[in-house]
This record gives C-alpha cells, sequence and structure tokens, in this order.
C-alpha cells in the first residue's frame, strides 16, 4: 500500500544504516514511532514468549523506567540487588544475579541523566543463548557497535540521529 517513491526513501534509510553500522542481513531494522520509551513496554511483548521474567542491570533513570514498565507485563529480576540511591558507578558483573530461565537482559548503555556510560559491557557475563537488549537512544551512531553481539538494539534517534 506505500507508493514507489515511499519505499525508496525506506529503502535507502534502511540501506544506508545497514552500511554505516555494520548490520549483518540476517538482522531486521524497523523505524517505529514513539521514541524508545515505547519500547519499554514493546520489548517484553515482543520477546517474552513463553517465559515469564527478563533481566535488567538498573543503572540509572532510564533503565529503571523500563524495568518498571516491564513489570506490568513480567517478573523483572534487577540484578543488581542492591543499586545505590544515586548511580555514580556500575557494580561488576561478578556481583550480578542474573536468572537464568529469564527470556532477555536488558541494560541501557548510557544513562545521561547521572552520566554513566558502558565503554566495554561485559558480555560474557550474560548466558550465550541469553537474548541481549541495549537502549543506545543517548549514543546511537556516536561510535562503533559490534551489534552481532546484540539480540535487539533501541533507540530515540531523535538525539543523535534525527533532527534535534
Amino acid at each position: 500500500h506505500r507508493n514507489k517513491e515511499y519505499a525508496k526513501v525506506w529503502n535507502n534509510a534502511r540501506d544506508g544504516f545497514r552500511k554505516l553500522l555494520g548490520i549483518p542481513a540476517e538482522y531486521q531494522i524497523f523505524f517505529m514511532q514513539g521514541g524508545a520509551s515505547l519500547q519499554f513496554s514493546g520489548v517484553p511483548m515482543n520477546l517474552l514468549g513463553e517465559k515469564k521474567s527478563a533481566n535488567f542491570l538498573v543503572t540509572g533513570v532510564w533503565s529503571d523506567k523500563a524495568a518498571s514498565e516491564a513489570a506490568n507485563l513480567c517478573k523483572v529480576n534487577r540484578v543488581w540487588t542492591e543499586p545505590p540511591k544515586q548511580y555514580y558507578s556500575i557494580i561488576g558483573a561478578d556481583k550480578w544475579k542474573i536468572d537464568p530461565e529469564a527470556a532477555y537482559f536488558h541494560y541501557c548503555s548510557n544513562e545521561t541523566i547521572n552520566g554513566l556510560t558502558y565503554y566495554d559491557f561485559p558480555y560474557s557475563a550474560v548466558p550465550a543463548t541469553m537474548p541481549l537488549v541495549c537502549d543506545m537512544s543517548s549514543e546511537f551512531c556516536s561510535r562503533p557497535i559490534d551489534v552481532t553481539k546484540y539480540g535487539l538494539i533501541f533507540a530515540g534517534a531523535q538525539k543523535n540521529c534525527g533532527p534535534a
């Protein structure tokens, strides 16, 4: 139901992102309205399947909002069981309490409100069979990433890719 002009714009945008970010052909690219916050419920709705829980590394406001929204749909396992009142550092992966039966592991790579950025995420700490989900809104397209380490990446494009 889309005309040829629209299809050309969409295909060019998709192909441009695929080339820019080195996204392999087996990964899908979606352009959606609603901003990244819409994915706080969209991710569990689409990834839970038959599972009842999801792991969340809460390191600030955005990952806390994501975990709180997901809690409306599933059991949320906050892998950092004793987070501080203010987030100024990130606990080591050796202290995470990961639910191995959870559907996925979610984190926010750049918590802008308190200024925490995960430059070297410890990928090996997450079970290899568990999809890694990352909210990259605050750093999307700002540095090279290996998208093959992730099951799903989402971002509100207005911060780094859009007109803002």
